[in-house]
Order: C-alpha cells, then sequence, then structure tokens
C-alpha cells in the first residue's frame, strides 16, 4: 500500500519549513513550496506545522498566504514574531511525538528531527558560479553540501539534478527520489480570448519567459534579431520577466546593439506579468523561446505546452526532461543553433499548426502539481517509516534534550 501521511502512526507530524513563500510573488521554487503546503493541508491538516526559519505562523496567516498567493502576509508577521513559538518549543515540549522535517529548500532548522528531507532543485551555484552573484554564491554554495549530507531523504526536481549531486558532490543514490513538477490544467479562456480578438489586432510575436539575469541567457535572443532576421521575419518579441540581479534589459539591448528594435516596439520587456496574464501571452505567441543556460527543471517550458504554444530551448541540464519529444532543442551558446532551431518549429508550425499545438498539450498532459504532491508525499512517508522503525525514538528524545539553540540566541539572529 502507498505510503500516506493520514496513515502515519498517530504519534508522527510533519514539520514543514515554509520560508520561500515570504515572496511577494510565488515563482519557481516558492511555487512548488505554495503547491505543497496546499496539498498537504488538505490531506492531514493537523499533522502539518508549517514553519518559517523556526518560528510557527498562526494558521490563520498561513491560510491568509494560501488565499493571496503571496509572502506579503509573511514577511509583516515576521516584523512581529519576538513572541511567537518555535519549532524548537514544540519538539522540546513533546517528547512523545516524532516530528519529520520537510525543507521547502535550504535548511533554516538543524540538527531538530529524526528524519530530514529536503526538496532539491539544482546545482547552480557549483556548475555555473558565473551566471550567479557573489553574494548568492557564498549564502547558497557552502550550504548545499552540508544540507545534502544531513538528509535522509533528497527529493530531486529531475533526474539531471539528482545525476549532478551524485556524481559532483558523491550523495548516495539510494537516499534520492525525482519527483517531477506539474502544471495547473490551462484556464477556460475561450470567450475572454475570443473578445480580445473581435477588439484587438496582435501581431505575431514570439514570447521569452524568465527573471532578467545571466543564468537565463537573454542576450542570447537579442543577438538572433540582430544576425538572423530571416529566423524571426514577421515576429516580434516579447520578454515576460523582472529584472533579476545583472544588467538590466535596456543595458542587455544597448550591448546587443538593438536600440533600433527596442525602440519601434518590435522588442518589448514587460517585466513581471500575473499568472492570468503569462497563460494569456502564451496562448496567443507563435512560440516560447527558452535559452537557459541551466535548470533544475525549466517549468516555463512545461507551462508553455500546456496551452498549446511550441516550444524552442536549450539542450542544457534538466531542460529536455520538461519538453521531451515535442520541444525544439538548440544550443544555447550559439546563436545559429537557436536560427536553425526555430527555422525547423516555425516550418513545422507552417506545415500542420493544429497539429503541432495538440502534440504540445497531450505532452504537457502527462505532467500535475497533483501527481506531484502525491508522490512527494509517499516517498516522504516511506522513507519516514523505514528509518523510525529500525532506529526507534530514542533519536527524537535526544533531540528534545538537546535543544541546542535557545530562544534569546535565535530571536537575537533575526534583530541583525
Amino acid at each position: 500500500m502507498t505510503a500516506r501521511l493520514a496513515n502515519l502512526p498517530a504519534n508522527m507530524r510533519l514539520a514543514f519549513d515554509v520560508a520561500p513563500l515570504a515572496q511577494e510573488r510565488f515563482t519557481g521554487i516558492a511555487n512548488v513550496v505554495y503547491q505543497l503546503l496546499c496539498y498537504f493541508r488538505s490531506v492531514g491538516h493537523d499533522r502539518i506545522v508549517p514553519f518559517d526559519h523556526a518560528f510557527i505562523p498562526d494558521h490563520l496567516i498561513v491560510n491568509e498566504l494560501i488565499e493571496a498567493k503571496s509572502g506579503t502576509v509573511l514577511k509583516s508577521w515576521r516584523d512581529v514574531r519576538a513572541n511567537r513559538s518555535t519549532v524548537y518549543d514544540l519538539v522540546a515540549s513533546s517528547p512523545d511525538e516524532i516530528f519529520l522535517g520537510l525543507f521547502g529548500s535550504v535548511k533554516t532548522v538543524r540538527d531538530l528531527f529524526p528524519f530530514q528531507a529536503q526538496i532539491v532543485y539544482d546545482l547552480t551555484v557549483l556548475i555555473t558560479p558565473e551566471c550567479h552573484s557573489v553574494g548568492t554564491i557564498k549564502h547558497h554554495g557552502p550550504a548545499i553540501d552540508r544540507d545534502l549530507q544531513s538528509n535522509d531523504l533528497s527529493i530531486c526536481i529531475s533526474n539531471a539534478t539528482r545525476d549532478d549531486i551524485v556524481t559532483y558532490l558523491g550523495y548516495p543514490a539510494h537516499k534520492t527520489v525525482v519527483v517531477v513538477p506539474g502544471v495547473d490544467p490551462p484556464l477556460d479562456l475561450s470567450d475572454r480570448l475570443r473578445a480580445f480578438d473581435e477588439r484587438y489586432s496582435v501581431e505575431p510575436y514570439l514570447i521569452v519567459v524568465g527573471t532578467i539575469e545571466p543564468r537565463k541567457n537573454i542576450p542570447l535572443v537579442l543577438k538572433l534579431f540582430r544576425e538572423h532576421p530571416e529566423a524571426v521575419a514577421g515576429l516580434r518579441a516579447v520578454f515576460v520577466g523582472g529584472d533579476g540581479w545583472g544588467p538590466p534589459f535596456a543595458a542587455l539591448v544597448r550591448e546587443a546593439g538593438v536600440q533600433d528594435l527596442h525602440a519601434s516596439g518590435r522588442i518589448q520587456h514587460l517585466g513581471y506579468v500575473s499568472d492570468f496574464e503569462r497563460e494569456v501571452l502564451l496562448r496567443k505567441a507563435e512560440l516560447l523561446v527558452f535559452p537557459s543556460v541551466y535548470e533544475g527543471f525549466g517549468l516555463p517550458v512545461l507551462e508553455a505546452l500546456n496551452v498549446g504554444c511550441p516550444v524552442a530551448a536549450s539542450m542544457s541540464s534538466a531542460i529536455p526532461e520538461a519538453g521531451g519529444h515535442v520541444a525544439y532543442y538548440f544550443d544555447p551558446m550559439d546563436v545559429e543553433s537557436l536560427a536553425g532551431a526555430l527555422c525547423r518549429l516555425r516550418s513545422d508550425l507552417g506545415a500542420d499548426r493544429e497539429a503541432l499545438r495538440r502534440r504540445c498539450i497531450e505532452h504537457a498532459s502527462r505532467f500535475s502539481w497533483q501527481r506531484f504532491c502525491r508522490e512527494v508525499e509517499a516517498a516522504l512517508c516511506a522513507a519516514a517509516i523505514a528509518k523510525i522503525e529500525q532506529a526507534g525514538r530514542s533519536s527524537q528524545r535526544g533531540a528534545a534534550r538537546r535543544v541546542a539553540e535557545p530562544r534569546e540566541t535565535l530571536l537575537r539572529s533575526f534583530k541583525r
């Protein structure tokens, strides 16, 4: 029988570190953690203890967080949490309970839970350090191996990520499981799209989705418009995503020498858009270009395919696991390779547009957030039961006696 949270022994509970949800807008890691939090609360509300940097928010705060799908409420709560309870208090006061620790990203609590599982996204700061700021590397680099070595289970979002941690860090493969992310079913926008078509005439465009930062490789697409106009004839370029670290979009335009195309509107940067707006833009686009140098999975690829938007994507890291056999691939270091992929894709669109879009949707239909969450739950519970049954409760009782970080130290760390 598949292991489920509801079938765990009555004295087992799940402590879930949801710190990534402090982001104002949920993308990437925050979206994965959000999906898991919603799922776990739906299948075992009384078994879940969400926490943020060791502090346990009131359930009303968690409700608001889920309803708003924004970390604004959590960030506000952080400012007034000095007298809040912590998971250290909870473990120390509950010696007969076993708390399983699940970390949605980098661990914010250490050496407390007798079982620790972590969602592992990528090793990008180690494999592509040139794509990250010095501060990011210093913050995340040392934590990666330390976190992995203390895991009882590492839940990798792609086979590429699992291969990386096994190959580069020597992590034991038997302590990993691969669970790939999903997508929500497409929204029913037929009436709105019909009304939009009747009111507006939109020129064909390709769309590029991703934060404006070095790893996303935006200059490759700008270079394409300058050096291979035949590959993008009749198309505008619409870039969607906020500025990250590194040169802003306007600076990239200047460096690529395409100021004239930007000034005329042939190249546009919309910045951050809502989930609804992004889905509309993907549905109306001729195609998505995803030039990223390295990804733990490549969710925008799957989101585009999910609504029938064909994709040209980098043949790099885990991206082919998202695009499967329906995406058109190119070398992210070679603009001619990108031009060739676009020419092939546009030729197939011209030959049978509807058939290509159907293949995209069929591929994406194999992925869902419900499946992702259920597989995470099953892997987590099975591994936890196996370890706890073997070790008994001695480590939990020991952890309760060894709560090494007193409240005063923890609070001081957040006042700096």
